[in-house]
C-alpha cells in the first residue's frame, strides 16, 4: 500500500505544478521568477512531448496559439496512474 500511496502522492504533485505553471504563465515577468524556473524545469519534459505532437497537426499562425499540451499532459497522467495502480493492487492482492 505504501507503494500506490507514494505513486499517487508523486502523480498528484505533478499535475499539481502543471496547474501551477499553467497560472503563473498568464503573470507577466513571471518567466525570471527562481520559482517559476523550477517548475518550468519539472513540467517542461512532461509537457514538451505533447507540446510538439499538438504543433505537428495544427500549427501555430499568426502568432497566437493556446497550448493544449497541459490538458493532454494530465489526461495521460490520470490514465498512466490508473493503470499503474490497477496493475499493482493485481501483483499485490
Amino acid at each position: 500500500m505504501l507503494l500506490i500511496r507514494t505513486i499517487d502522492l508523486f502523480f498528484r504533485l505533478m499535475e499539481f505544478l502543471i496547474i501551477v505553471r499553467v497560472f503563473m504563465s498568464w503573470l507577466p515577468g513571471a518567466e525570471y521568477w527562481p520559482i517559476y524556473r523550477f517548475v518550468y524545469q519539472v513540467t517542461e519534459p512532461l509537457l514538451a512531448p505533447f507540446r510538439h505532437l499538438f504543433f505537428r497537426f495544427l500549427p501555430p499562425t499568426g502568432g497566437f496559439y493556446i497550448d493544449f499540451s497541459p490538458v493532454f499532459a494530465l489526461i495521460t497522467m490520470d490514465i498512466v496512474k490508473n493503470v499503474a495502480v490497477a496493475l499493482l493492487l493485481r501483483v499485490i492482492y
